[in-house]
């Protein structure tokens, strides 16, 4: 896979995969330990273990880029990449709830939103469908800056060429995801293999022992916009 890569990619693409591992280690001492964790402890964990940024390197193997490191390490594609990994968050535990629920496995912000809100699993995933035009309007308003950040680069035109590439194919990823999760078998209760995580009651047991999970706002103030959300746009609509 590495074959024809530079050196820079290879690093690139394996610090994620030390996140991705290192993620199931706290996740296993949680369900240990009884620990529902909140909005604000979850999230920093759901966005290794979604693997979105493991994909986001072989964007450029598959399609055979180069894209410059300057422009990957630029804080513009670095937030329009932890915008895309929220997305992929949202999408998943969307979809994934019911499964996860029934595996006894709490790391899911829709069960967290839940349990810490003392809310219905309704409101929950409503809240979790609110977070989503907010991810993908601060992805499309970071892009509109990237020909500003590629002039002060002074990319030529073929790193240019090969950076647009990329940030095209980041949102082909983002849409393909959600595709796959509205018809995948994995998110289907009948076709669930033997219970990973324990007992069938773990997760009901683990909501009504914690005592752990501080109250705070969910979705949290900064990650939304001043003005009103935009309109959801249809392809992030999880609720169809």
């Amino acid at each position: 896979m590495a074959a024809s890569m530079p050196p820079q990619w290879l690093a690139r693409a394996l610090a994620p995969w030390r996140n991705f591992i290192a993620v199931y280690y706290f996740e296993t001492a949680n369900r240990a330990a009884g620990i529902v964790p909140t909005f604000d402890m979850l999230m920093p964990l759901r966005r290794p273990a979604v693997g979105g940024p493991i994909m986001y390197p072989l964007i450029e193997r598959t399609e055979r880029l180069t894209v410059p490191e300057a422009v990957i390490a630029s804080p513009q594609v670095q937030a329009m990449q932890q915008a895309a990994t929220e997305i992929l968050v949202c999408i998943n535990d969307v979809h994934g709830v019911e499964t996860q629920e029934a595996c006894g496995d709490v790391h899911n912000i829709v069960l967290a939103i839940e349990h810490e809100q003392h809310c219905t699993r309704g409101e929950a995933v409503q809240a979790v469908c609110d977070l989503m035009p907010v991810c993908y309007d601060r992805f499309l308003r970071i892009e509109a800056t990237l020909p500003d950040l590629f002039k002060a680069l002074e990319l030529s035109e073929g790193e240019r060429r090969h950076a647009e590439t990329y940030v095209r194919s980041l949102r082909s990823y983002l849409a393909s995801s959600n595709f796959w999760s509205k018809d995948t078998e994995r998110y289907i209760l009948d076709a669930l293999p033997v219970e990973v995580y324990g007992h069938p009651t773990a997760l009901t047991d683990a909501f009504a022992s914690s005592t752990r999970a501080a109250t705070a706002p969910t979705p949290r103030a900064q990650d939304h916009p001043p003005d009103p959300p935009p309109t959801p746009h249809p392809l992030w609509d999880l609720r169809s």
